[in-house]
């Protein structure tokens, strides 16, 4: 169970909610529990190094737990034990340098990125591939060209050979067969 949920749910439970029960929870604990409901994580990295809100909220909530809140035995036990594993197993100290590692990882891995010199090949190598693929279509061009400048070649070659034919068959009385 997140311990977002157990928040909420502590104070939810049997309809006992903070605002109603003002009396029995400092202004300091109203102000993280009301940071802690709306965006948990946020506040949790945003709060001091050593936690000292979420600290007073789970401590105070675990004294009302074992004295003043109306809970059924079952249910005060099971939320106790699950403030009292908040507090002992330091799960959002741990969930807070996790994210801050990873804030960390990330800023560092974008500013590696940047300065990379591959980055700035990737870019060169695709100017390169542009300029090449435009130097091909050229090649390319004027191949077709030199095609058909041969074919008209062939053409005239095979007139004039046709030509020379007919003109040594009437002078000679000779045929000739292909050139």
């Amino acid at each position: 169970m997140g311990w977002k949920k157990t928040v909420g749910e502590l104070f939810s439970s049997r309809g006992i909610t903070p605002e109603r029960n003002e009396r029995m929870v400092s202004c300091k604990v109203l102000e993280a529990i009301d940071l802690y409901q709306s965006d948990p994580v946020r506040a949790a990295l945003e709060e001091e190094e050593d936690l000292p809100k979420l600290s007073a909220m789970l401590q105070e909530l675990e004294s009302e737990l074992e004295g003043k809140m109306e809970l059924g035995e079952r249910e005060r036990e099971k939320r106790l034990e699950e403030v009292e594993d908040i507090i002992e197993n330091g799960k959002v100290k741990k969930l807070r340098e996790d994210c801050h590692q990873a804030e960390s990882k990330i800023d560092n891995l974008k500013r590696e990125r940047k300065e990379s010199p591959l980055l700035e090949k990737k870019e060169r190598l695709e100017g390169s591939i542009r300029s090449k693929k435009s130097e091909i279509r050229e090649v390319e061009k004027k191949i077709g060209e030199r095609v058909e400048e041969l074919d008209e070649v062939s053409d005239r070659i095979d007139g004039k050979s046709v030509e020379v034919q007919e003109k040594v068959d009437s002078a000679l009385g000779v045929q000739v067969k292909n050139l």
